[in-house]
């Protein structure tokens, strides 16, 4: 059995495939899913920086495409 956390799968898999533009939306949005931590969490796995991500994440809440709820627990 793999010790390789679930995202990190994810990103393995996507990482090959997304643009840098598209890992840092999907980064955001897994950050918003996992929770308290989900940035720190997502920089430690993907290496984009915890202010990238939380620019994604604003990206997408301006788009209407991310509840401002998921991420307030980060600041």
């Amino acid at each position: 059995m793999s010790d390789e956390s679930p995202i990190a799968h994810r990103y393995r898999l996507l990482a090959p495939h997304f643009s840098d533009h598209e890992l840092r939306m999907w980064a955001a949005v897994e950050a918003a899913s996992y929770g308290k931590g989900g940035i720190a969490a997502l920089a430690e796995i993907t290496g984009i920086t915890p202010s990238a991500i939380r620019r994604a994440q604003q990206e997408l809440q301006i788009k209407g495409r991310l509840s401002p709820s998921l991420t307030n627990s980060e600041h």
